[in-house]
């Protein structure tokens, strides 16, 4: 990857004071339970304290259906600690496409089975503790989940009556127990084929899908009641495939757009608060659709992506951040690895975790961030406010002994940007002369890092 900051972190082991960055990758290898070699996917990767949840479905080619519900721990460094693939040997067709762990630890895994929505809670070791199929008739296809504070949460899909019915899009609140509280079904005039869904800022739903080869978002209330839809061309065949609120409570939509010789390629949308496209932006140099997507502290977006077939991903995977305009800072093309993304979340330690597929395994991948910071300089306190900062902050020490210290600042792609010699025990740093973004800090006295640290600047 181009401008690695986990790189530029590892190198920082200096005299007493220890950054370890975090950038791995692990996969999962197909079981072969029931004698036949499985195709697996990583979809959903869930952030927890201690460590990673990876969800996903592994398909055995045996002539009657045989796809299950796979679910895998790790520690903080990808360490398997336990994995579970579900129902293995049963004829069975679950597809799986929601992960969530409440606060009480329990785990909601859902997806279709069959032709139904379909749900299980496991505990903490993967247990299945209750499991659930909701409406069998009509077909129904879950395409995404989203959960609430209360430990509820919505499976958003299509149904359809028969191979050439009607669609209509259903929205089902399931509790923690797994009892069906409401259930709400829609015409897909305005949105066509649902994708994903997203829980909006005044407590209704954005929902982003494909509708007549344009890219459709709409806005439901609490309630489930239609506000407002749109849609947008870029080509004769655009994909919309996610969708995240942003804290200006507009949309960032991720999708893909039709190219030359039947190219496809990753485009971004970012809309106001009603819908309307404030920019479009396409890469061209990447190849695909975008799977996920993160607002990240500095308003820019970490993307990732693949096109996901009936039974697998292409090989177009990818992942890139690009500033609040959308223009890309950096990208990795992964199509040569026979990698692809399917999801990604912030971490803890302010990297990324993703999940998706590898060759024919689900793969865990972590970028970014670092697993800790020790210095046996204890006695010295660095605070650095205002931190986000605009025009200027202050390095202050609070007491320090040492006459001379050195600060390095570091933009978000490992270039130093800044550097200063001084001995008080405070110091302003302006930076109004610098872009908005992230920014890395260290202080050195003489060869010793006495402090480090994330620096944030929004104009």
């Amino acid at each position: 990857m181009k401008n690695k900051i986990a790189f530029l972190l590892s190198v920082f082991s200096l005299l007493g004071y220890t950054i370890l960055a975090q950038d791995w990758e692990t996969t999962f290898p197909s079981d072969t339970v029931i004698g036949a070699t499985g195709l697996t996917m990583g979809l959903r990767v869930q952030t927890l304290d201690d460590g990673y949840l990876l969800g996903g479905e592994i398909s055995y080619f045996t002539g009657a259906p045989r796809d299950y519900f796979r679910l895998a721990k790790t520690d903080l460094q990808g360490n398997t600690l336990w994995q579970h693939t579900y129902h293995v040997g049963e004829v069975n067709h679950e597809l799986f496409n929601y992960l969530n762990v409440f606060p009480s630890g329990e785990i909601i895994l859902a997806g279709t089975n069959g032709s139904s929505p379909h749900a299980k809670m496991v505990d903490t070791d993967g247990e299945i503790i209750w499991e659930k199929t909701f409406q069998n008739d009509p077909n129904y296809t879950v395409q995404y989940g989203i959960e609430y504070s209360d430990s509820t949460f919505i499976l958003m899909g299509y149904s359809s009556i028969g191979f050439v019915g009607e669609l209509t899009l259903f929205l089902l609140k399931i509790d923690i127990e797994g009892n069906l509280l409401w259930e709400k079904n829609l015409s897909t005039t305005n949105i066509g084929i649902p994708s994903a869904i997203e829980l909006t800022s005044d407590g209704g739903f954005a929902i982003i899908g494909t509708l007549n080869s344009l890219i459709s978002l709409v806005k439901l209330n609490a309630q489930g009641d239609m506000e407002w839809g749109q849609a947008y061309q870029i080509s004769d065949d655009d994909r919309g495939s996610i969708l995240k609120q942003t804290s200006d409570n507009g949309f960032i939509i991720g999708g893909s757009t039709h190219g030359i010789d039947n190219n496809f390629f990753p485009v971004m949308i970012k809309t106001d608060s009603f819908g309307l496209a404030k920019w479009i932006k396409i890469e061209h140099d990447l190849s695909g659709g975008i799977t996920a997507i993160h607002q990240t502290p500095d308003d820019g977006y970490m993307a990732t992506g693949a096109i996901k077939g009936f039974w697998n991903f292409s090989t177009n995977g990818f992942i890139m951040k690009t500033n609040n305009e959308g223009e890309v800072e950096w990208s990795q093309d992964l199509n040569l690895e026979n990698k692809q993304i399917a999801d990604i979340k912030p971490t803890t330690d302010g990297g990324y975790i993703l999940a998706g597929r590898s060759n024919q395994e689900m793969l865990l991948k972590k970028i970014g961030g670092t697993t800790s910071v020790k210095s046996i300089f204890q006695n010295v306190q660095v605070e650095v406010f205002p931190n986000p900062m605009s025009d200027q902050t202050i390095f202050k020490f609070n007491p320090s002994n040492f006459k001379t210290k050195h600060l390095q600042i570091f933009d978000s792609k490992g270039s130093l940007v800044f550097e200063e010699t001084f001995s008080n025990n405070s110091f302003i740093f302006y930076g109004k002369y610098f872009n908005s973004g992230i920014y890395f800090y260290q202080i050195k006295n003489k060869m010793n890092i006495i402090g480090s640290g994330k620096l944030v600047i929004k104009h």
